[in-house]
């Protein structure tokens, strides 16, 4: 032990008495463990981290496509929407949603908050159970309810209603119209979460052919993808024949959630950035090499005194991996904190074409690959 704490003393004094080697090896270090681990924190969250709702790989879009001009709209028709609804030879569970902003009273300081008009499937869709109190009942979403109800999403619950667990029951005023709070749901993901969630309304119940519901359904685990793609054109020509002035000469495709949430675009775009940082953290490992390779050839006359003053290989050695880890440890906390840093970045300027990075952590496998990275790096350099 007595030894351990001269080694630290020792390569202490020695890395503090070259500020300039110390200096730009920890740096050379921390750019290529920091820059790593973002990016790889990043493609976790946007490609391997699975979807927050029940079954991901069997969740669609539905979308419906002007054939005559080729535009496709990511929406539907309240008509296609309940036509889809009852296929259950194809889906599980069909769910509209409606985005829009509202006027939030009978609180303390009213406000505008961005909801989401959804039906009962909604919640079965994402199989994410509220915190507090219970979703929508079917009846609570059709056209006339009686009883007008919200669920509160957890950041407003915690910035409106101070995260009190006494908030069920309370009414509020949402666009003037008194409604009750029957649930808190827990912290989700940026593009499913929303501040309010609220039943269908009359925007959304009484217009069956403006294409404004986000439509998302679950295949049965007996359907492939492309038989259900068959049946809902088939169901799409039927909707053309009965209603040609709305629905003539359109089309309806599904397309995999994972594709909608992150598109094929952001895909390439990542997967160019993770090879383009691999790249910089191998200039960085040369770097380094290279570095500490010129101060060992440097110190071949400390290592002569050293060794005719009596110490054996195993001491030199053991120093020498001591002053490495020591300096792997400042250039990985250094890493660690630019890895946040980027991640942040990410949070900020690219959760429009990466949706997923704004729920991006660095998590504990990532912190545990950038600490074998650095120990890795810190034994290579000492026996170097």
């Amino acid at each position: 032990m007595r030894t351990l704490v001269q080694d630290v003393v020792y390569s202490h004094r020695f890395l503090r008495s070259r500020p300039g080697f110390t200096l730009a090896a920890a740096l050379t270090l921390a750019l290529g463990i920091g820059a790593s681990t973002a990016v790889v924190a990043v493609l976790y969250a946007a490609l391997v981290r699975p979807l927050p709702v029940v079954a991901p790989d069997r969740v669609v879009l539905v979308r419906e496509t002007d054939v005559r001009r080729g535009v496709p709209y990511f929406a539907c028709s309240r008509r296609t929407y309940t036509a889809l609804g009852e296929r259950d030879d194809l889906f599980d569970v069909v769910s509209g949603m409606y985005s829009r902003l509202a006027n939030l009273g009978g609180i303390e300081t009213p406000a505008t908050v961005d909801t989401r008009q959804v039906d009962a499937g909604f919640f079965a869709l994402i199989g994410v159970a509220p915190v507090l109190g219970r979703g929508f009942h079917a009846d609570e979403t059709r056209a006339g309810a009686p009883a007008p109800v919200v669920v509160l999403g957890n950041g407003l619950w915690h910035r409106q209603f101070a995260a009190d667990p006494e908030v069920i029951g309370r009414v509020v005023s949402v666009d003037g119209q008194a409604a009750t709070i029957v649930g808190v749901m827990p912290q989700m993901e940026a593009w499913l979460d929303a501040d309010l969630f609220v039943p269908f309304q009359t925007i959304v119940t009484e217009s069956q052919t403006r294409r404004m519901l986000l439509v998302f359904a679950r295949r049965r685990a007996d359907v492939p993808l492309v038989k259900a793609r068959k049946a809902v054109q088939a169901t799409a020509a039927e909707l053309g024949a009965a209603w040609p002035e709305s629905h003539g000469g359109w089309t309806i495709d599904l397309m995999p959630l994972s594709d909608v949430v992150v598109t094929q675009a952001a895909r390439r775009h990542l997967r160019v950035l993770g090879g383009a940082v691999l790249l910089v953290l191998l200039v960085a490992c040369a770097n380094l090499t290279s570095l500490l390779l010129a101060r060992a050839v440097g110190r071949r006359r400390e290592m002569a005194i050293h060794t005719a003053l009596g110490a054996g290989r195993s001491r030199l050695v053991r120093r020498l991996i001591t002053e490495a880890l020591m300096l792997a440890a400042l250039g990985g906390g250094l890493g660690v904190l630019l890895a946040l840093w980027g991640v942040d970045l990410f949070r900020r300027f690219g959760s429009g074409r990466f949706p997923r990075v704004d729920a991006a952590d660095i998590g504990l496998a990532v912190l545990a690959a950038a600490a074998a990275l650095t120990l890795a790096a810190g034994l290579a350099a000492g026996l170097l």
